[in-house]
């Protein structure tokens, strides 16, 4: 409930307080507070819809800082809670973040004169620094066919190669 206090002052602050009040986000976020995947597509609703609207009105700079934004919240978040339980399978979601890293600093403008961005690009290039040494090997599983649906599975595994200290230090970046 906190944080969707905080949502929602962000969302009043940038002009987007009408999302907020026509999806009824605060009392459906409070109606599944029990609920972990009724609370996930609450926030992507919340998330695509304010994407959508800065868009349509030319805030393409909200938008990119409104994405560099949740990404970052929740690897904080991620990282945090790494620190309290060792969690092999959240270790590697923080490790496999670093794809994600890099497809931001392609989405994020380089040259910029707004103070924002400037300060967001010193902050993800030492990111993207620290998770350099982070590697990950992927291996080919075996491919399965459904008939019935037409799709095609082909399942593998990605084994993660990151040390304490990176976890560390990235936590720490974060």
């Amino acid at each position: 409930l906190n944080y969707m206090g905080a949502v929602n002052k962000i969302a009043t602050a940038v002009g987007l307080s009408n999302i907020m009040e026509q999806t009824g986000i605060a009392y459906r976020f409070q109606s599944n507070l029990g609920n972990k995947d009724s609370l996930i597509n609450i926030l992507a609703q919340l998330y695509r819809e304010s994407d959508e609207f800065l868009k349509e009105n030319e805030q393409y700079n909200v938008a990119a800082l409104s994405l560099a934004g949740g990404w970052i919240e929740a690897l904080y978040i991620a990282t945090e809670q790494s620190k309290k339980i060792a969690n092999p399978a959240l270790r590697q979601l923080i490790a496999e973040q670093k794809g994600s890293l890099n497809n931001m600093r392609k989405m994020l403008p380089v040259q910029s004169s707004e103070a924002e961005f400037t300060e967001l690009n010193k902050q993800l290039d030492k990111l993207v620094e620290l998770y350099a040494g982070v590697t990950m090997e992927q291996s080919a599983g075996e491919t399965t066919t459904d008939e019935a649906t037409k799709t095609t599975v082909v399942n593998g595994q990605t084994k993660v190669n990151m040390t304490d200290e990176q976890l560390s230090q990235i936590a720490a970046q974060v």
